[in-house]
C-alpha cells in the first residue's frame, strides 16, 4: 500500500460531531488520475479511540458532492457497517472498496465522512486513497518458504 499527501482525506482528525465531513475532498474534474475505472480504497484508520457505551455507533463513509464542502448534491459511494463506538479502539482500520467512478456519472468532489448515531466522545481518524491494501498483520514462523 503506497499513500500519497494529495490522496489523504484527513490526518488525524476528530473528534467529530454527528456527521462529518473529512477535512480535504479530491477534485474529480482536475486532470488527475486517481483510479479512473479502476477499483480503489479507502482506508481509516483510527489514531485515537472512539468513546461511548453502548448502543451508540459509529459508521464510515466514501460521498460525493457538488460542493467542496460536501454538503451539496451528496451521493454516498460506499458505507461501511455501524460499529459499536467502544470497539473502534487505536489502530482499527476500516476498509472500504469503492466502485469505478466514471467520468461524469458522478458530481464533481469526492470525499469521506465519519457518521456518529448516539453520543461519542473522542475519536481521531487518518484517512487514505489508495489502490491496494495491505495488512501488515501476516507472520509465518520462522524458516517459512514459499
Amino acid at each position: 500500500m503506497i499513500t500519497d499527501a494529495l490522496l489523504r482525506l484527513s490526518n488525524a482528525e476528530g473528534p467529530f460531531t454527528a456527521t462529518t465531513v473529512l477535512d480535504k475532498t479530491v477534485d474529480l474534474s482536475v486532470a488527475t488520475d486517481i483510479g479512473q475505472g479502476r477499483e480503489f480504497y479507502v482506508i481509516f484508520t483510527v489514531n485515537t479511540a472512539f468513546v461511548g457505551a453502548s448502543p451508540n455507533k459509529v459508521s464510515f463513509e466514501v460521498v460525493t458532492g457538488t460542493d467542496e464542502a460536501i454538503t451539496a448534491g451528496v451521493e454516498v459511494l460506499i458505507s461501511s457497517p455501524q460499529y459499536v463506538a467502544e470497539t473502534v479502539v487505536k489502530g482499527t482500520q476500516i476498509v472500504l472498496k469503492v466502485p469505478p467512478i466514471l467520468g461524469g456519472k458522478h458530481p464533481r468532489f469526492l470525499g469521506a465522512r465519519v457518521v456518529e448515531d448516539g453520543t461519542i466522545s473522542g475519536g481521531a481518524v487518518t484517512t487514505d486513497i489508495v489502490l491496494d491494501i495491505q495488512d501488515g498483520k501476516t507472520f509465518y514462523k520462522s524458516g517459512f518458504e514459499a
